[in-house]
């Protein structure tokens, strides 16, 4: 099975960081934190701001498929690998 390098992944390489609560932070991890609140809300009809597409996290991180659990699923498991 191939692995698909996706921006996330590629964005983990980096060692860009972004300032929270006076700590660095990988944005990397940062952003992954902020979708998967953003697929919760979204997952009970809520859309998080206008401009928020969920396609465009679906690109972000390479989740595949249209069901709503099974996106937060996918993403929980990224979070549970990536933000220890």
């Amino acid at each position: 099975m191939k692995t698909e390098i996706t921006p996330f992944l590629q964005e983990l390489a980096n060692e860009k960081t972004v300032n929270v609560n006076g700590k660095p932070m990988h944005t990397a991890i940062y952003n992954l934190i902020v979708s998967r609140r953003d697929l919760k809300l979204w997952s009970r009809g809520m859309k998080p701001h206008r401009m928020w597409f969920v396609t465009d996290v679906k690109r972000y991180f390479g989740l595949k498929g249209n069901d709503r659990q099974k996106l937060v699923n996918q993403i929980e498991n990224l979070v549970e690998t990536y933000a220890k």
